[in-house]
């Protein structure tokens, strides 16, 4: 009885993060006058949610314990450049963009652990230094950026993205909820002091936590390379363009995690504003006042993720009130 109340709690979660994307879609999907309803704007929104998704996942990893990577989108690209580089190189396909972008994620994933653990500087300031070394990077060994064969693309395709994304959302619930370092993520993202009072090593879960990142990075980056087919080098804080669709949805997801987990709520914060974008352009607002609209939006789910824990903290306190009041009158009498 126990677990069936369980997996239907899990289930009224899903359906409760689920709502959002669904109610946003058809509210732009009647402004739109029905062009929205479609299976190809569907099976669109649905493939360019897949990538700032997994890299909401990374930023989500870091958020959780209070650290803040805004370099992720300059990972992602000097992976998926110098990843798919030495793949034409080598004459290796789409085995050796894969092989290569997710080890040089990784290399690129341990070096800001290690740095950041070493110099003790936050990681909003580590991460922005290391964007610009990251965005140079590839323009040392690969000043014309990277291409890759058409063929070789077929992974950020239909249905193939899809698998990814399903993997991709199954290894983050098992890290997240079956692992010590899930485990470790949560309790210091819920209690940092109790978490190190219980003798937790900081240094390792977060070094860990940029690993892990790193992973999430890397599969982002062979999807990128796979979608664009060509990269460009960039420069001056040019990746922040890639980064700031997950940057926009990593909140709407921490908001919805409330009711289900992260490896579904992210995706489902992610889609919503995919779908925000989609219908601004069906409607044929300006860009001006798409902007607009999409900022008071970020601003009203920042606000309500923040003060969402307020009424229970209220509530808590009124108890233990009450509670201290009563144990006060035994002793008056």
């Amino acid at each position: 009885m126990k677990n069936q109340n369980n997996i239907g709690k899990k289930i009224l979660g899903i359906l409760m993060a689920l709502a959002l994307p669904v109610l946003v879609y058809v509210l732009f999907g009647v402004l739109s006058g029905g062009r929205m309803f479609n299976a190809r704007a569907i099976t669109t929104t649905l493939r360019t949610t897949v990538q700032p998704a997994i890299i909401c996942y990374a930023l989500l990893l870091g958020m959780n314990i209070g650290m803040m990577n805004f370099s992720a989108g300059a990972i992602v690209l000097c992976s998926a450049i110098i990843g798919s580089g030495l793949s034409n190189m080598l004459g290796w396909g789409l085995p050796g963009l894969i092989l290569f972008a997710m080890l040089t994620a990784l290399l690129c994933s341990a070096i800001m652990g290690g740095l950041y653990n070493w110099l003790r500087v936050p990681s909003m300031v580590l991460s922005l230094g290391l964007m610009l070394v990251y965005e140079a990077l590839p323009r040392v060994f690969f000043p014309a950026g990277a291409v890759i064969a058409t063929e070789n693309g077929f992974l950020a395709r239909v249905p193939w993205i899809f698998v990814v994304a399903a993997i991709t959302m199954f290894i983050f619930y098992v890290l997240f909820n079956k692992t010590a370092y899930g485990h470790n993520v949560r309790a210091i993202g819920a209690n940092q002091p109790v978490a190190l009072a219980a003798g937790l090593n900081l240094d390792k879960i977060k070094f860990i936590n940029f690993l892990v990142s790193g992973i999430f990075l890397g599969i982002a980056a062979v999807l990128h390379m796979s979608n664009s087919g060509k990269i460009q080098n960039v420069a001056a804080l040019g990746s922040m363009t890639v980064m700031m669709d997950a940057f926009m949805g990593v909140f709407l997801g921490m908001l919805l995690s409330r009711w289900s987990d992260p490896s579904i709520s992210v995706f489902c914060g992610v889609l919503t504003m995919k779908i925000m974008a989609t219908g601004f352009v069906a409607v044929g607002l300006e860009a001006v006042w798409k902007d607009v609209v999409t900022g008071v939006f970020m601003l009203i789910i920042m606000t309500i993720s923040v003060n969402a824990a307020i009424p229970a903290i209220k509530r808590a306190n009124n108890i233990f009130k009450g509670e201290a009041e009563a144990e006060y009158a035994k002793q008056l009498d």
